[in-house]
């Protein structure tokens, strides 16, 4: 045990991976000319924290955003109107870090008459660039910015992470449906065992040549 602490203090140190865990808000809502939070709280009690130091994060919006304001699903196509996407506005906000626009408001553009989305948009690092002016799909995106999801890498999961839901203009209402927060962790540095196991053997080496100076020395 003594060699391996001794081993600890002066051998190369590697990162293991902890774990993956989720966290869901579904807590549904209608924001028109309106904004909201929907917020999840990492414990440290759940499967997969381990150390608990985020490698990643990636976050998962599922809404929908048409003409009108209509509940949860609107009038069946054709729609009269443009969805205005441009009023869709994410943003993910945590207060020992800075806050990533995930989607900027005016970002998008208006959309064409008839068009809506209606799907799942999860954000994370590498994700593909979300062009200006275009119109949301369903996939994985990197943030439109400012700020980045790899900024919260090396950080504690612990606490509450919040989504900032925003519609920021009246008469075409955002429906939001839920958000999932998902965690990879790694946890704290341990030893190599090969490195561990060799300095071992240095030093027991070591105790026995000592050992035997001695008796030769009587």
């Amino acid at each position: 045990m003594l060699l391996c602490a001794a081993a600890w203090a002066i051998t190369p140190q590697a990162q293991v991976q902890g774990g993956i865990f989720t966290l869901t808000n579904a807590t549904s809502g209608i924001f028109d000319a309106s904004s909201g939070t929907r917020s999840v709280t990492v414990t440290g009690l759940e499967v997969g924290f381990d150390g608990g130091v985020l490698t990643n994060i990636t976050v998962a919006i599922d809404y929908l955003k048409a003409d009108g304001e209509a509940a949860d699903p609107p009038p069946p196509p054709p729609l009269p109107g443009s969805p205005f996407f441009n009023e869709i506005h994410f943003r993910l906000d945590r207060a020992a870090n800075p806050s990533t626009e995930l989607i900027a408001a005016g970002h998008y553009g208006v959309g064409d008459a008839g068009d809506f989305f209606s799907g799942i948009q999860t954000f994370a690092t590498g994700g593909a660039i979300i062009p200006a002016g275009g119109s949301p799909v369903a996939g994985t995106f990197a943030p439109t910015g400012p700020g980045s999801l790899a900024a919260y890498n090396g950080a504690s999961a612990l606490g509450v992470w919040t989504l900032f839901v925003e519609d920021t203009v009246g008469f075409d209402a955002l429906r939001f449906r839920s958000v999932t927060f998902t965690f990879t962790t790694e946890s704290a540095a341990v030893p190599e065992p090969s490195s561990c196991a060799i300095l071992g053997a240095g030093v027991v080496g070591l105790l026995g040549f000592c050992r035997r100076r001695r008796q030769l020395a009587a």
